[in-house]
């Protein structure tokens, strides 16, 4: 599916199509033990409010965000991380990390200015190894 949806940015667009490249601000976070009902409810919660330009969940333990690289994307992504690092606090949920990263990534965008696809490039990769990185001195 990845591959397919990886193909599909090099379909013939409109003319005027922008490039798909886009700077952008990645946060990933991820319970390497999973999740109770609760905590996973939660942690979607936190995803929610971040009011990020998009986010994927890839299982119901691991969501990454997206954010445009400006100034303010940039403030979005620090508060996810920050309350994200509470949210892990608070609940006590093991194994839990948090990645965040900046750079290029390769994205399709939807008319209505969310991806298509799940943005991909070094950035999501050094988010999600950050997240990884975090969370695994806690499992024993």
């Amino acid at each position: 599916m990845i591959f397919s949806n990886l193909l599909s940015l090099f379909k013939k667009k409109p003319d005027g199509y922008a490039t798909p490249w886009l700077s952008l601000n990645v946060v990933h976070a991820v319970a390497l033990d999973g999740l109770t009902p609760d905590q996973a409810y939660g942690l979607r919660a936190q995803f929610l409010r971040a009011n990020a330009v998009d986010f994927t969940a890839t299982t119901g333990a691991a969501y990454t965000a997206y954010f445009r690289d400006s100034e303010n994307g940039a403030k979005r992504a620090a508060a996810l991380v920050e309350s994200l690092h509470q949210f892990g606090r608070d609940l006590s949920v093991p194994a839990f990390g948090v990645g965040a990263a900046r750079g290029e990534c390769l994205v399709n965008k939807s008319a209505k200015g969310g991806f298509e696809s799940p943005p991909v490039g070094e950035p999501v990769t050094q988010a999600v190894r950050a997240a990884h990185a975090e969370a695994a001195p806690s499992i024993g």
